[in-house]
């Protein structure tokens, strides 16, 4: 009788323990920790043993499917970790589980500062845990890293990209949600007046597919004004290809004049070639710097980016560009 009575205990448990799992109950700290510690150090083994098949291996198929250049992506990530590991540090992860219709998806976020004989660098990942509906999910979907001592302009001047899916207040387009590897090159630029800042930030953002970072530097007043704002935002990133290798400031001019007695305004213009390892761009500005009237007029009013190679085709005169506040590619 007690043997039975201890089998029937066993069995209770087991199904206990079954179902909470099967109902995606919160997992322990120590395994949530175990997992972001364990695949931290796989991305970092493959890094060290120059093995791009193990670190491709850790990504889910539709990771691999749905980013952009995958394998270029591959060859950036290991020719930026030519150097030897010295140091992991801060680590941190968590995870979150969202349910749609008896479907469960469980989704991790890691952190970590890795020291080089170079450098101190900033890994973000995210990693898919669980998918009950697709399994080809399962595995890492993004890496990203970048120098430690440019996490303020990664993280708290733009979004704040290590925030996991779901966090209140973070925003709805987050860089982690994209699929791939990401290591972004910032562009070296001699900042000489406030157009090269804005430049810089644009660039920037389009390397690391933050669509935040250009909003923060586009006047409020355009993207509230205009419905088809983020139509053309999306139709930017769409359209540019390519990491950024160097770039030239062709024009550059700036008026200041007053407007209603007391208002100033500070007008620019400026155009940049700019060379990514795929294509050639000019990038044309119009910009308000300076409205002391209305904070919402500061900031850039008109961006267009088009090919070099079509530089006859589309670029624009000046008057259409100030005319025509918004973001503008070719269609194509």
């Amino acid at each position: 009788m007690f043997k039975k009575l201890k089998v029937i205990v066993i069995l209770l448990l087991s199904l206990t323990l079954l179902t909470s799992c099967n109902f995606g109950l919160a997992l322990p700290d120590n395994l949530t920790d175990y997992r972001g510690k364990k695949t931290m150090n796989s991305i970092l083994d493959s890094l060290e043993n120059g093995d791009k098949e193990s670190l491709k291996k850790l990504f889910s198929k539709n990771a691999i499917n749905d980013a952009k250049d995958f394998e270029g992506q591959l060859d950036d990530f290991f020719e930026l970790f030519n150097s030897g590991i010295l140091s992991v540090e801060d680590i941190s992860y968590s995870e979150s589980k969202r349910v749609s219709h008896g479907q469960a998806v469980r989704t991790g976020t890691g952190e970590c500062t890795v020291k080089t004989d170079r450098d101190r660098y900033i890994f973000l990942f995210r990693i898919c845990v669980r998918d009950s509906n697709d399994q080809n999910n399962q595995g890492l979907w993004a890496v990203r890293v970048f120098p430690a001592e440019d996490e303020l302009f990664y993280t708290e001047e733009y979004d704040p990209i290590y925030k996991p899916w779901g966090t209140p207040g973070a925003p709805p387009d987050k860089p982690l949600d994209v699929p791939g590897i990401f290591t972004p090159q910032a562009p070296e630029v001699i900042i000489e007046n406030e157009e090269d800042t804005t430049f810089k930030r644009v660039v920037d953002s389009l390397g690391v597919w933050n669509k935040n970072g250009i909003r923060n530097v586009f006047a409020y007043s355009v993207m509230a004004e205009y419905e088809d704002y983020e139509e053309q935002l999306s139709a930017l990133f769409d359209y540019y290809d390519g990491n950024y290798q160097s770039f030239e400031r062709r024009e550059y001019s700036e008026k200041e004049h007053l407007l209603h007695g007391n208002v100033v305004i500070l007008e620019t213009r400026a155009v940049y070639e700019v060379k990514t390892d795929k294509q050639e761009y000019l990038f044309i500005f119009y910009s308000t710097p300076k409205y002391n009237a209305d904070g919402k007029m500061r900031g850039i009013q008109s961006l267009r980016v088009i090919r070099a190679a079509d530089e006859a085709l589309y670029f624009p005169d000046w008057s259409v560009v100030e005319e025509n506040p918004g973001i503008f590619v070719p269609q194509e």
